[in-house]
């Protein structure tokens, strides 16, 4: 049974999970101009931290836990508990005006991609649908808790037995004795929890220990852990750190909780006052697991057992990169299967979808959230392109087996691939060049210590010492310049190929864009002055029939839509001229939003259709007439196409900016379409798409223009209304007869707003008119 059309939305992207990520997701779309939507499944936005235990702080640093845009608030400690992480979510939601996009309490049941329309189709618990072109799943880095194979071991335990998730605090658990049951992040803040409460607290650990990192170094200073891109390799990195840990806790080795393999190479574990309450008893670690259960007591591996009156299992949860965490995704994922991400984020074989946040190691997510959305816009708005999956596939197996851990969500620690992220995202030139940097760099200090080593070996006139210096020196400053140029932002390769575009408010002509030549023009002709034969005394008298007809009947449609486009949506789009402009410009923060949500603009990808027919982008040159925030561009990038140029006009500034925030326009000018010529060169363009905008534009003489800046044997896509191509059918029949263009191509009656009822439908009518240029046009 099909939904009811109440309950079918329609959305550029659908973001999964309301937590940080999610949220990150929909303010870095939103910025770049990109329709998004947030579903929840929780009554509540901000994920697990609305149901952390009582005495959980942040791992990572203040500022590396930081959310775009938005501060922490001052005088915040650099390690803040969950109350204030979760007021500081609640800070970036309402100073951003996030959450008039989220849907909570949003159980999704299926996501299913369907490969003729190009579209996702996600279906909640109240049957409700979402379409969408892309979907980013956000749910994090850890989903349902693992609880099975640990419950069984403690079936029948004589004694209260529960999973960290269900942990509040140790209120219940004075005068008792605790086992916890782990090793891992949980099991250590529990574990220190208990050992203030508790009469006894005994820790558990089957497999090779963590690294205990504390948040303070051995002379008081707050530690920055996570991976940021900068320059320092990995192995330096962990060699601070285990200096770091022999100044502050001496060797590990008399704990016996001295971990195998390098501190940052593993997941990260936070405590200040865990090594301390080993080291005084307060917590007895067990290690090598458990061997039987039986009524309260357990028996330990060591041979080693003790009676206990609760046991917690600090068991894990299950993860973002295993298909089993997301069966709504069933259609798309190979059950029980590890999934590996290209970038951290893209999965080769499932079209328009995107992970974002789902990252362990020492990263901070709302860091790499923000980076990963940045590089799924740059998808989605076509500034860049994904190479293709088998390309994908190759660099992952790459960076599987050299990255330093078993799992490609978290190779962020390591600054290279940071990098490789930043890149991608947008915010660095050539993660390449940065990376050559770093080894001159250490080729440099290697080379300086050389040269160092040689004058206190052979003495100062040793000439070898000189030379090494010289090396050392070289390789520095070649390294810096590598450095300079790697990290400019928006400034390198990506920049040659698709320039941004800029907003030129100039006519070609000496005047800007003020009440314009058509307000002028419709003064004049409301007066009297323009004969009622010519076309634009037409026009001037079809604009005040419409206008009395607009106000006989009212339409129906979604009460939601914003007020403008309530307003725009009850006249049937026909604004009077002198006030297009500032219509359009008041719209142009909703404008997209409305149009394909609340309204059901069905023109749109009409006319971008039926231009990649006739007029296949690639490699060739394009205009956008009309071009308001872009969403025909937008359109046709998201298809896969991408044009070697293309550039956009429109009468409206606002909605011009918001079409260069999407990055895909080169040269963009705010111009009237009847002053004339045009701001582009005769003979430029290969194909013209123009939507919608003719219903505003009062002189038919326009389509002259269109001719003179296509090329010869390039095509026009015009969207005329069965209401307004009268008005230009002499100018059309004039072209056509002095063989300047030729028509091609008229698609079907179509009706133009899907969502809206109108009394009478014959003015929300139209065709696609695809119209050849003749050679004899040049």
């Amino acid at each position: 049974m099909c939904p009811a059309e109440d309950k079918v939305s329609r959305h550029t992207v659908a973001v999964v999970g309301g937590g940080v990520a999610g949220l990150v997701a929909l303010k870095v779309l939103r910025d770049r101009g990109v329709d998004a939507h947030v579903y929840e499944r929780e009554a509540v936005i901000g994920g697990v931290w609305n149901r952390t235990y009582k005495n959980v702080r942040l791992q990572q640093h203040k500022d590396d836990f930081k959310l775009p845009g938005t501060e922490w608030p001052e005088h915040t400690v650099d390690f803040p508990d969950a109350k204030a992480v979760e007021a500081y979510i609640a800070k970036f939601a309402s100073e951003h005006k996030l959450t008039d996009a989220v849907t909570r309490d949003a159980e999704l049941e299926s996501c299913v991609f369907d490969e003729t329309t190009t579209r996702w189709r996600l279906t909640f618990a109240d049957r409700s649908v979402c379409i969408a072109q892309h979907i980013i799943v956000a749910t994090g880095a850890l989903g349902k808790p693992k609880k099975t194979d640990a419950a069984a071991t403690f079936q029948s335990f004589h004694g209260e037995v529960m999973h960290s998730s269900e942990y509040y605090d140790a209120a219940n658990f004075h005068g008792k004795d605790v086992l916890v049951v782990g090793g891992g992040s949980s099991a250590v803040e529990i574990a220190v929890d208990l050992a203030r409460a508790a009469d006894s607290c005994v820790m558990s650990c089957r497999s090779d220990p963590d690294w205990v990192f504390p948040r303070h170094g051995a002379f008081g200073e707050s530690l920055r852990l996570c991976g940021s891109g900068g320059a320092s390799p990995l192995w330096l990195r962990n060699l601070v750190a285990r200096c770091t840990f022999r100044l502050k806790y001496g060797d590990l080795g008399k704990l016996k909780m001295k971990p195998a393999g390098a501190p940052l190479n593993r997941r990260i574990v936070v405590s200040d006052e865990f090594y301390p309450l080993v080291s005084h008893g307060a917590i007895d670690v067990r290690r090598g697991g458990i061997e039987s259960v039986k009524g309260d007591v357990v028996t330990f591996v060591d041979g080693s057992n003790k009676r206990f009156d609760a046991v917690i299992l600090c068991t894990g949860y299950s993860v973002a990169t295993h298909s089993d965490s997301h069966p709504y995704l069933a259609a798309h994922l190979p059950a029980g299967a590890k999934l590996d991400f290209y970038l951290g984020c893209f999965l080769p074989d499932v079209r328009n979808c995107a992970f974002i946040g789902g990252c362990f190691g020492f990263a901070a997510v709302p860091r790499i959230s923000e980076l990963q959305a940045k590089a799924v816009a740059n998808v989605i708005t076509g500034a860049t392109t994904l190479p293709s999956p088998e390309t994908q596939r190759r660099d992952i197996a790459r960076v599987l087996k050299f990255h330093v851990q078993r799992g490609n969500t978290c190779v962020y620690t390591a600054n290279a691939y940071y990098r490789r992220l930043m890149e991608a995202a947008g915010e660095l030139n050539s993660a390449a060049l940065v990376d050559a940097s770093v080894k001159l760099k250490g080729a440099g200090a290697l080379a300086a210590v050389g040269a160092a080593v040689v004058r206190i070996l052979h003495g100062k006139k040793d000439d070898r010492s000189g030379g090494i210096a010289i090396v050392a020196a070289g390789a520095a400053v070649l390294g810096g310049l590598a450095n300079a140029v790697g990290r400019m932002k928006q400034k390198g390769a990506k920049d040659k190929k698709r320039r941004p575009a800029r907003v030129d408010v100039t006519y070609t002509g000496d005047r800007a864009i003020e009440p314009s030549d058509s307000v002028t023009s419709m003064t004049k002709r409301s007066s009297g002055d323009e004969s009622p034969k010519s076309p634009t005394g037409v026009l001037s008298e079809r604009n005040s029939r419409d206008a009395a007809d607009a106000a006989v009947t009212a339409p129906k449609f979604d009460p939601t839509m914003s007020e403008k486009s309530a307003e725009l949506t009850n006249s049937r789009f026909k604004t009077p001229k002198a006030l297009v402009q500032s219509e359009y410009d008041k719209w142009a923060d909703t404008y997209e939003h409305d149009s394909l949500n609340k309204i059901g603009f069905a023109s749109p990808k009409v006319c971008v259709d039926t231009l990649l027919k006739f007029c296949p982008p690639e490699g060739k040159k394009v205009l956008d007439v009309g071009a308001g925030t872009g969403l025909l561009g937008q359109m046709m990038t998201q298809r896969g196409h991408k044009a070697q140029v293309l550039d956009g006009m429109d009468l409206s500034p606002k909605m011009l900016q918001q079409l260069v925030k999407k990055g895909i326009y080169q040269e963009v000018k705010a111009h009237n379409m009847t002053t004339y010529p045009w701001p582009f060169d005769s003979n430029k363009y290969d194909g013209l798409m123009c939507n919608g905008v003719l219903i505003y534009v009062d002189d038919p003489n326009c389509l002259e223009e269109f001719v003179r800046v296509t090329k010869p044997g390039g095509v026009c896509v015009i969207m005329f209304r069965h209401d307004g191509y009268p008005d230009y059918e002499a100018k059309d029949m004039a072209l056509r007869a002095a063989g300047k263009w030729e028509l091609i191509h008229k698609s079907p009656d179509m009706r133009n707003f899907d969502t809206v009822e109108y009394d009478s439908d014959e003015d929300v009518w139209f065709n696609q008119w695809v119209f050849r240029v003749l050679e004899t046009s040049a």
